[in-house]
């Protein structure tokens, strides 16, 4: 049976950093970072339209991965600001009959560590000064990892725990397709 995980948590708290490790480190993984669907330049606040098209293309891929025959694939990961029980929901019900086992993992940090890594990152000055806070994080029935005081790769290694992979380096080709 695949693993589905769904990394969540505020904006600039560490889910592509740890998903990055996580998918270099696990043999048999895929990953989609849902922020590439989102991908729009200019930014702009996001309309239904794009909000319903990037759920829909989400599930899809995912459904793509989940679906792959022969046992392809041990683990897939979505890393994703999913704030809400209904959002995770909304990923995980039309994936129901592919019985994906399914681990929702939220990943919280201390407002000032929160800002120091929106900063590092370049985020626009108005997301660093005023992160998402962390409490809805503690409601999704998700379990929640905190952060504030872990590496990239001490995180990634707690993820590991929680679902029982084991992760190993993938030859140095860091996760890369090889031609």
């Amino acid at each position: 049976m695949t693993k589905l995980i769904l990394i969540t948590g505020a904006p600039g708290t560490g889910k592509t950093a740890v998903c990055r490790h996580l998918f270099e480190t696990t043999p048999r993984c895929a990953w989609l970072d849902a922020d590439w669907c989102w991908m729009i330049n200019p930014w702009q606040r996001k309309t239904a339209d794009q909000k319903r098209y990037t759920e829909e293309t989400i599930i899809r891929i995912l459904r793509g991965y989940l679906g792959l025959g022969g046992g392809q694939l041990d683990v897939v990961l979505l890393s994703w600001v999913m704030s809400s029980p209904q959002m995770l929901d909304a990923v995980e019900a039309p994936l129901a009959d592919l019985e994906p086992e399914v681990h929702r993992i939220a990943l919280v940090c201390s407002p000032e560590v929160h800002r120091q890594r929106m900063c590092a990152a370049g985020r626009r000055p108005e997301q660093a000064d005023s992160p998402l806070p962390a409490a809805p994080y503690y409601q999704l029935g998700a379990v929640v990892l905190d952060v504030t005081n872990l590496s990239i790769a001490e995180a990634a290694q707690r993820v590991q725990d929680i679902v029982g992979i084991g992760g190993q380096a993938c030859g140095g080709q860091g996760g890369k397709p090889q031609d």
